[in-house]
């Protein structure tokens, strides 16, 4: 049931309230978007340790 409810419900956006979306819908879409912004900025970070990690261990014999 939450997935059919989270495909009824469009990415936010700042006029939904004119759109007819309830409070609690547009609540929904605006916490799915940061907890997407959230994901994705967690996997840069994680991305950019690796390759941090692996260039020292590349570059520690040329010290």
């Amino acid at each position: 049931m939450f997935e059919w409810y989270d495909k009824q419900i469009p990415d936010y956006y700042p006029t939904m309230y004119m759109d007819g979306y309830t409070p609690e819908q547009i609540l929904h879409a605006a916490r799915r978007g940061m907890m997407q912004r959230h994901r994705e900025r967690n996997a840069e970070q994680a991305v950019k340790t690796l390759v941090e990690a692996a260039l020292r261990d590349v570059f520690k014999d040329f010290k």
